[in-house]
């Protein structure tokens, strides 16, 4: 690794104001990136297994929802002063103020994860849980499964389990409204 000399303690994370005017200058130009914890972290390439499973829940969602809550693919969360993620859908209590910020927590949030495996499970669960997103679901695509993060206490989960392939999972504050597993998963 390239910091391996460096102490964590040397490292001045980057707010999220630095981080726009980064984009603002041209210093980020072109590039998938998002703030996690103050750093600028690259966001894998999207291929097309993983498009068709956020575009699939993306649009059961917004059909099982409809105006009740905003169902954001790929946008901005700010959750705090140093970390901005984007996950793949964030499901966010509805507004409809065309000059509203970015939303700091989600109901929940769902990242789909072909590359991302290891930051999508073990960096942004801690990210979601001090923010207090209800539930976020990692669809692991290259296992099959997935996996489910409740309960945020403490800026941690305190429930972690894998989704049996006969279930359904209800979207948090809406227990009406719940996808299967078989559907979040993409046949092959």
């Amino acid at each position: 690794m390239f910091m391996s000399n460096v102490e964590i303690d040397q490292i001045r994370p980057l707010s999220r104001d630095e981080y726009y005017q980064m984009f603002d200058a041209g210093i980020i130009e072109g590039e998938r990136v998002e703030l996690l914890r103050g750093l600028v972290v690259t966001m894998s390439p999207q291929s097309s297994r993983h498009m068709n499973a956020v575009v699939r829940m993306t649009r059961a969602l917004i059909l099982r929802l409809g105006d009740r809550a905003d169902v954001r693919p790929q946008g901005p969360i700010a959750v705090s002063e140093h970390s901005e993620p984007e996950p793949d859908i964030a499901v966010t209590p509805h507004n409809d103020d065309p000059d509203a910020e970015h939303p700091s927590t989600a109901l929940l949030v769902i990242e789909v994860s072909v590359s991302s495996l290891r930051k999508d499970t073990q960096v942004k669960p801690a990210i979601y849980a001090e923010a207090g997103v209800d539930e976020y679901w990692v669809v692991d695509l290259e296992n099959d499964r997935v996996l489910v993060y409740a309960e945020p206490v403490d800026g941690r989960y305190r429930s972690e389990r894998v989704a049996t392939v006969d279930e359904r999972l209800a979207v948090p504050g809406y227990p009406d409204v719940s996808l299967a597993v078989t559907e979040i998963l993409p046949t092959r």
